[in-house]
């Protein structure tokens, strides 16, 4: 984990339009979150791949993971 301070806030978002080219890989770029918050991120995460794994279609939101068109929150 890199925690990165930036100068202004266009430069966040600056950051965080271009995050989109790193989908399908480990690393990521997201605010900063409490230990809890990181956490459940993480399980989530881990549940989808298992789910990827199996052939299932997922699909993880700011509100929660879809699998095969069924939130789960």
């Amino acid at each position: 984990m890199a925690i990165v301070t930036l100068r202004n806030v266009d430069q966040k978002k600056q950051v965080l339009d271009k995050k989109r080219k790193l989908r399908r890989r480990e690393e990521r770029i997201e605010e900063d979150l409490t230990w809890e918050e990181r956490r459940s991120k993480w399980m989530i995460r881990e549940i989808a791949r298992r789910e990827e794994k199996e052939g299932k279609k997922v699909w993880i939101g700011k509100r929660g993971l879809q699998i095969e068109g069924v939130w789960w929150r």
